[in-house]
This record gives C-alpha cells, structure tokens and sequence, in this order.
C-alpha cells in the first residue's frame, strides 16, 4: 500500500483522537467493524475503500496501519477446520464486545 494512502488512511480515522493509546484503539475498531465480505482482492486500499473484506485482507489494512505509526507488526497465521467448530453456539451469552 502507498504510504500516502496509509497516511490518509490513519488521517480520517484519527482526527479526533487525543493520545496514541486512543489512536491504536480507534483504528483496531475501525478495521474490525469492516463488514466480512469477498470484494477478489485482499489489498489494504481497496479493503478500506470498498469498506468489505475478508479477514486475511482486514488483517493486512490494520497491518500496514499500525506499521505507518512506527509500530512493531508480526505475521501468525492459524489453521481450523470449519467442521470442528461448535455449530450450536447462543451468540447471546458471547461478550457483547466480543460480537
């Protein structure tokens, strides 16, 4: 991603913001209120531009996000198997947070 892209980016979503623990926030919870969605491209620019994306392409725009603020980034990437995944979950007792 372009870093005068990335420095749009993090202008738009920390104007407001009053200290970097607030900016760190602001933008996680941007990135993670991104609707799941599959738009065939997993660059960070059009994630944020087409405000849809899958978890891989959100994981990469908070990526370079947080690297744009200086910050220390590591890559771990996780397998499941969607068939081990409880199917009877009551989201309703989940955190609200956590939905």
């Amino acid at each position: 991603m372009r870093q005068e892209i990335t420095t749009k980016i993090l202008k738009e979503l920390t104007s407001e913001c009053e200290n970097n623990e607030r900016t760190l926030i602001r933008i996680f919870e941007r990135v993670r209120d991104i609707p799941y969605g599959i738009i065939n491209s997993r660059n960070p620019e059009d994630v944020y531009r087409k405000n849809k994306g899958t978890c891989s392409g959100k994981h990469l725009l908070l990526k370079e996000l947080y690297l744009t603020l200086g910050m220390r980034v590591k890559d771990v990437i996780c397998f499941h198997l969607n068939e081990e995944l409880p199917r009877n979950i009551d989201y309703r007792t989940i955190p609200e947070e956590l939905q």
